[in-house]
């Protein structure tokens, strides 16, 4: 179940902003110091990026990977929950007797008692945390 949250392009904006001044002073920087020459001096094997170049890739290919069977795993136990949660209510509306006066009370209660754990948890835990 992915959430789907849309965000304003003056709202991301507002969040990177700080971020966006530091690159660009950095590219700025960079760019003065290519103008005037300051960086003719220094010289780098081409072997030397290329083994940072493909380190990096590799750690951030893995961090990705990861990071997706977390998001996986944590699907799959969410949607554990949910049939879990249907199949108790089911199992309440099979098994209780129907003749009995608190039939209709009984599988309400527990219904509504799911939808109460339910409000707790988003209360409690990362969706109240605006994610």
């Amino acid at each position: 179940m992915l959430l789907i949250k849309r965000i304003s392009i003056i709202d991301f904006i507002k969040i990177i902003k700080v971020d966006i001044v530091l690159i660009s002073s950095f590219a700025v920087v960079v760019g003065i110091f290519d103008q005037y020459e300051f960086l003719d001096k220094i010289s780098v094997p081409i072997g030397v990026t290329a083994v940072f170049g493909t380190a990096v890739a590799l750690l951030l290919g893995f961090r990705t990977n990861q990071a997706y069977e977390r998001w996986w795993e944590a699907r799959i136990i969410w949607g554990a929950i949910v049939n879990d949660s249907r199949t108790l209510v089911r199992q309440c509306v099979s098994l209780f007797e129907k003749n009995n006066e608190r039939y209709v009370a009984l599988v309400r209660e527990i219904a509504d008692q799911q939808i109460i754990w339910w409000a707790i948890v988003k209360k409690t835990t990362f969706f109240s945390q605006g994610h």
